[in-house]
């Protein structure tokens, strides 16, 4: 069955459609476009109606040639906990999921859409990650798809979409994707998803301060943002503005680690790897690395897809923004 990618932002809806041809992926299509002003953030008919048309605009502008749909939902709509048990079988493990997964969640389970998956498994018990989220967001976001004349055939959640894209294969990895209103975090092991954290400081937070801090109007601080980051350049004014934000973020990032750590010090962290609009913010890669001690990479999840190279051209500044687009469509093949 043919499935593509579709990632709903606050500032962009991005579409990818892969096709497994032998041992190799190949990108089929790719597309996007920017959000509704007022998109998931309005409860409205009438906006989500416009994020609905939205969506079905760009699938077909992008020449997507399935209407089968896999998306995610956004970490902060998203609870994530890995739950370890003794011993036990898969349907035991279900069982016991079933019996205490109210404990671990903060709504009520009539309320909540759950599921889980096994991620260890040895002599000495089972560890298990609890996913969970309120109800009433998969309706709103099934609304959506629907009314766009979509089919979904799953959902996920961006950090494990992420994970599929970018993360390195047998590595114990930080990925930090910088989004518009928050920068969510996930540990993975061997590109599996153990551990997750919603920062509530994205990229409009920064464009924020930079807009406050040297006087201008948002669309210049975001393009002074953009150019300058944490660079010297224009008398240091950029990264003067920039500063607080940023250090205030690394300080969450660190504890992240440093949680991750305490509980898995047999799984030190060993890289970060950052998508989203930040992470090409000039010297965020440097920041990151004097704070947490780390290497880091660029994510691209492109790097093993096969494209053709105008299509490579255009795509590659921007992948980064197509990495939970990516991590999506290739569950599908």
């Amino acid at each position: 069955m043919s499935t593509f990618g579709l990632d709903i932002g606050s500032h962009s809806i991005k579409v990818i459609q892969l096709a497994r041809e032998g041992k190799n992926v190949r990108l089929i299509a790719a597309g996007v476009a920017s959000s509704p002003p007022k998109g998931m953030s309005s409860e409205a008919e009438q906006d989500l109606l416009q994020v609905s048309e939205v969506i079905k605009k760009l699938v077909t502008d992008a020449k997507i040639a399935t209407r089968q749909v896999v998306f995610a939902l956004p970490e902060p709509l998203v609870f994530t906990r890995l739950i370890s048990f003794p011993p036990l079988s898969d349907e035991e493990v279900n069982s016991a999921v079933e019996w205490q997964a109210e404990g671990y969640i903060p709504v009520p389970k009539k309320d909540a859409v759950l599921d889980h998956e096994i991620v260890k498994r040895t002599d000495k018990g089972v560890e298990v990650l609890l996913v969970a989220t309120a109800r009433r967001a998969v309706d709103k976001y099934m609304k959506i798809v629907q009314g766009a004349g979509l089919t979904s055939v799953a959902i996920e959640t961006e950090l494990i979409a992420l994970t599929r894209s970018i993360a390195p294969a047998g590595k114990t990895a930080l990925i930090i994707d910088f989004g518009a209103a928050s920068t969510d975090v996930a540990v993975s092991v061997d590109k599996q998803v153990m551990f997750t954290r919603s920062i509530p400081v994205g990229g409009q937070a920064l464009t924020r301060a930079v807009a406050q801090g040297i006087g201008v109007e948002a669309t210049q601080a975001e393009e002074y943002k953009r150019t300058y980051g944490l660079t010297a350049s224009l008398e240091g004014k950029v990264k003067q503005a920039l500063t607080p934000v940023i250090s205030s973020l690394l300080g969450e990032l660190k504890k992240a680690v440093g949680f991750w750590q305490q509980e898995h010090a047999d799984s030190p962290v060993e890289v970060a790897v950052v998508t989203g609009g930040t992470a090409g913010l000039p010297e965020i890669a440097p920041s990151i690395t004097a704070s947490l001690g780390l290497e880091v990479t660029i994510g691209n999840p492109f790097g093993a897809i096969v494209r053709d190279p105008r299509v490579a051209q255009t795509l590659d500044p921007y992948a980064p923004l197509y990495a939970i687009a990516v991590g999506l469509a290739l569950r599908g093949v």
